[in-house]
C-alpha cells in the first residue's frame, strides 16, 4: 500500500500491531510503517526506525525498534494522548 509520506505503509506483521494500537488510542487514518537505520549525522541521531502518521499527527518518529515503538505508544497514552510531552 502507498502512503502519504513513504511508498510502503501497514505491510509488516509489526506495522499492523503498531498500527491497531494507535488506532485503539483514537487516531484514525493511520500509516505505519519502518525505514532502513541510517549513521548519524554530525550533531544529530541516527535516522530510520519507524515512523506514523494519521489524521491527528503528521509525522512522528516512534522508535528505531518494535520494542521502542510500542513503549512509545504505551507512553504516550500514559501522557493522556499529548505526543509532545514525551521526553524520549
Amino acid at each position: 500500500m502507498k502512503g502519504k509520506y513513504y511508498s510502503r505503509v501497514n505491510v509488516s506483521q509489526k506495522q499492523k500491531k503498531i498500527k491497531k494500537r494507535l488506532e485503539e488510542l483514537g487516531n484514525t487514518d493511520v500509516e505505519v510503517w519502518w525505514e532502513k537505520l541510517e549513521h548519524a549525522v554530525e550533531m544529530g541521531g541516527m535516522g530510520g526506525g519507524f515512523f506514523f502518521c494519521s489524521n491527528e499527527y503528521s509525522l512522528e518518529p516512534i522508535g528505531y525498534s518494535f520494542d521502542e515503538a510500542m513503549e512509545y505508544i504505551e507512553l504516550f497514552d500514559s501522557k493522556n494522548g499529548d505526543i509532545e510531552k514525551i521526553n524520549y
